[in-house]
């Protein structure tokens, strides 16, 4: 349980408190609970004691002590910009020889994440694993975290907006800067041809996946392939395809640096990225799997024939399957998100079409809802029909933060009772996050496997500042 009374502003954000309004004073009985059962509480916030019948210890100032060392993830969510940098520059004070996640995200729209002090500057020799949403790279980002990113091996970057030679050169400087780096993703909102026009490219050698998703097709497509190189790189996404861009010429493929290549990802409307098929494959010709994911009712016969270089007759109805072969060394192609049961009979042609004369293509994998028992029985002699699962690697979504302990705007609140259960088997705070549409409640807590704060000691009550959810 926690409580909070206030009848001021909030001192960390500004923001009036609702349940100090309503509860301006705390009777005898309330305050006797408070004292005779201490363990009830992980913590009583109180911005403004004034009359208030209870005497609160504040052990010290919120955010701060020794669970920062304990710390292996760290998530700071949506807030105001004020909020973020005073809770950075808290908690940068102090080692953080366990973080292995940590993530920032700014407000949509609104002001970019901005560091204005070294990040953590006791060192994160742990640190692996970064999100940043909104990083502004005007401002240099990299002379403040970079010495924390030292270690880290997957990045993901979003709403990157480059619109000048100063922003290239900053993201450039995060990202060869960090030589262990082995997946990147970024999400564009917005690159200017003229940002990194005679610039140095971005080198790469470590990395192994990439994926982008586009704001803007040909010039974000251009971006990727003449300024990132990455001998390594093996495994490439790309995602954010619509019908009104323009098809690809060849030229624009003519910088490429990814002779690793072995898998290609294309996702988010799939269907309307048909035309642009034909140049990718001549791009990566050497490519041994291919991944397809399409919307649920999306034709997949149409997919797989644009895939294989089928060639339509002028009336559009009838198709051949003497095209060239347009993935010479493909094995397994992948379609991911359909959710209806294909007939025996499109399944047959497509298998067909998949193994005309010349191809490599040994195996297909549908969802399990597209085929049953019996196709892959009466198509064996031709080709082998898996079950998907999700193939890309998911490192970087926010599940790679599996023990969040906080979810608030200004809080550290987690109710002791509801994490008792799990009080005997973690021996440290596993991860800390701030976010500010927090909602506590006994099943979120044990799902998150939330542990309590350090033991009071006496009638001392820790401080933090109270969550919007818990002030109503």
């Amino acid at each position: 349980m926690c409580l909070a009374i206030s009848r001021d502003e909030d001192q960390i954000i500004g923001a009036r408190s609702d349940f100090g309004e309503v509860v301006s004073h705390v009777s005898d009985h309330w305050r006797s609970i408070a004292l005779d059962t201490p363990s009830l509480w992980t913590e009583i916030c109180h911005n403004d004691p004034g009359g208030a019948p209870v005497d609160i210890y504040v052990n010290r100032p919120p955010f701060e002590g020794e669970h920062n060392g304990h710390c292996r993830s760290l998530y700071i969510g949506p807030t105001a910009q004020e909020f973020q940098q005073q809770l950075l520059g808290c908690m940068s004070r102090y080692a953080a020889p366990l973080l292995s996640s940590f993530s920032i995200s700014d407000f949509p729209r609104h002001a970019h994440i901005e560091f204005s002090a070294p990040l953590f500057t006791s060192g994160a020799p742990r640190l692996v694993l970064v999100q940043l949403v909104g990083l502004n790279f005007n401002e240099a980002p990299q002379v403040y975290c970079l010495p924390a990113f030292e270690a880290v091996t997957h990045l993901d970057l979003s709403r990157v907006r480059i619109q000048s030679s100063e922003s290239y050169i900053s993201l450039r400087g995060i990202l060869v800067a960090l030589p262990s780096l082995r997946h990147l993703e970024l999400q564009l909102a917005g690159m200017s041809t003229l940002s990194h026009l005679d610039q140095p490219p971005t080198v790469l050698p470590a990395l192994e996946i990439l994926r982008v998703v586009f704001a803007e097709f040909r010039t974000d497509f251009d971006f990727i392939h003449r300024c990132i190189r990455a001998p390594s790189l093996f495994c490439l996404s790309l995602a954010g395809w619509d019908s009104a861009y323009k098809a690809l010429d060849e030229t624009d493929l003519a910088g490429s640096h990814f002779p690793s290549l072995l898998c290609l990802f294309l996702s988010k409307h799939i269907s309307t990225a048909l035309s642009p098929l034909d140049t990718l494959a001549i791009a990566y010709r050497h490519i041994e799997r291919l991944t397809c994911r399409v919307n649920h009712a999306d034709n997949i016969e149409h997919l797989l024939e644009a895939l294989v270089g089928n060639t339509a007759e002028e009336d559009g109805e009838e198709r051949t399957s003497d095209g060239p072969i347009q993935w010479p060394k493909m094995q397994r192609t992948t379609v991911e998100g359909l959710r209806y049961l294909i007939d025996a009979s499109v399944m047959h042609r497509i298998a067909l079409k998949l193994r005309k004369p010349g191809s490599t293509i040994h195996t297909l994998l549908l969802p399990k809802p597209c085929f049953g028992d019996g196709d892959v029985e009466s198509l064996k002699d031709i080709i082998m029909i898996e079950a998907v699962i999700d193939e890309w690697p998911t490192p970087l979504s926010l599940t790679g933060f599996d023990k969040i302990c906080v979810l608030a705007n200004n809080i550290v609140c987690v109710p002791k009772i509801f994490a008792a259960s799990l009080a005997n088997t973690r021996s440290s705070m596993h991860s800390i996050a701030f976010h500010p549409l927090a909602k506590i409640g006994a099943n979120w807590a044990h799902a998150h496997q939330c542990r309590p704060l350090a033991p009071h000691s006496g009638r001392a009550m820790k401080f933090n500042p109270a969550p919007r959810a818990a002030r109503r």
